[in-house]
């Protein structure tokens, strides 16, 4: 697959086909980390959308437990 480069606010930037990211499984919100190698970049997805989302569950968990637990025994 041939991916066209564009340049956008001084950027450049190609775009991926929604079918490849679809078929990789990735969705918009997904955090991805890109990787020079010998003419070529590797992109690799590093965080889900339901990472992060289950991520600030737990901090806000470990942030008010002793609020919920209070709650939990009302």
């Amino acid at each position: 697959m041939k991916l066209k480069i564009h340049k956008a606010n001084g950027d450049l930037v190609f775009l991926v086909p929604a079918e490849s990211v679809s078929s990789l499984g990735w969705q918009a919100g997904d955090v991805c980390e890109w990787h020079c190698e010998v003419d070529s970049i590797r992109i690799v997805r590093t965080e889900t959308k339901h990472d992060r989302a289950m991520q600030i569950a737990d901090e806000v968990m470990d942030k008010y437990r002793e609020v919920f637990e209070n709650l939990a025994k009302s």
